[in-house]
């Protein structure tokens, strides 16, 4: 394992233009989690399901779903229960088929 303009090399066949998304946009789903908590508690403007559905789509499924179980946010709806983990196991998928795909080349 070495390490080449600070990112890890043992992350097999993905530049460090998509870690450094993938990286972001958890961050992104995590924090978002986050300030909606804080908003319903305070009874202030939310962020729209729908808003932290799509940063699970591009890749934030781990982000917001550390926010689920963190925060305790959006446990009880049945799209986020089901459907961040579902979101997460299909990215896992899809790594995992491209990774392969990659190595058989």
């Amino acid at each position: 394992m070495t390490v080449e303009s600070g990112v890890v090399e043992s992350v097999p066949y993905v530049s460090e233009g998509i870690f450094i998304f993938i990286i972001l946009i958890n961050c992104i789903g995590f924090i978002s989690m986050w300030m909606d908590k804080y908003r319903a508690i305070h009874h202030q403007w939310r962020i729209r399901e729908t808003t932290l559905l799509v940063i699970a789509l591009l890749g934030g499924a781990i982000g917001v779903f550390l926010g689920m179980l963190c925060f305790r946010h959006k446990t009880k709806k049945v799209k986020f229960r089901f459907g961040i983990p579902l979101i997460l196991f299909m990215q896992f998928l899809i790594v995992y088929y491209c990774g392969s795909l990659l190595h058989l080349s």
